[in-house]
């Protein structure tokens, strides 16, 4: 029986040190992805929370989407957009002001005591979060 692509690939993870069984990674599916306005109703004049190598990170987002975020990096100011169904950031010194990108699923084995319900997900990680407020 083929396997399918994810799995073959978690597998070349464990054989290379990967801790974990792959049945307790995150599981994107594309029926979990969120719509632009599905994600703007969702972390527009909230407060986004999680945890991200350990450490508790909160992103407060204003109705402009004026943000705020703090984590192990510190406190940053910048400016969250939505364009077709990606949410962009931009701060004034994180990331020297580039611009960032990334896409929101819900999580279905996720859940708010462990901050999880969603998966922001860009180029270079999977972060769970919850909106806390």
């Amino acid at each position: 029986m083929k396997k399918a692509g994810y799995s073959l690939y978690l597998e070349g993870l464990i054989k290379k040190g990967y801790k974990g069984n792959p049945s307790g990674y995150y599981k994107i599916h594309k029926e979990n992805k969120m719509t632009g306005q599905e994600t703007q109703n969702l972390i527009f004049g909230k407060t986004m929370a999680g945890f991200a190598f350990g450490t508790p990170w909160a992103k407060k987002i204003n109705i402009s989407g004026e943000s705020e975020t703090t984590d192990f990096q510190g406190n940053h100011k910048g400016k969250i957009w939505i364009e077709g169904d990606e949410v962009y950031e931009q701060y004034e010194t994180r990331y020297k002001g580039l611009i960032d990108c990334c896409e929101i699923y819900k999580n279905p084995e996720g859940d708010k005591k462990s901050l999880s319900e969603y998966l922001l997900l860009t180029d270079w990680w999977i972060l769970p979060f919850s909106i806390i407020k």
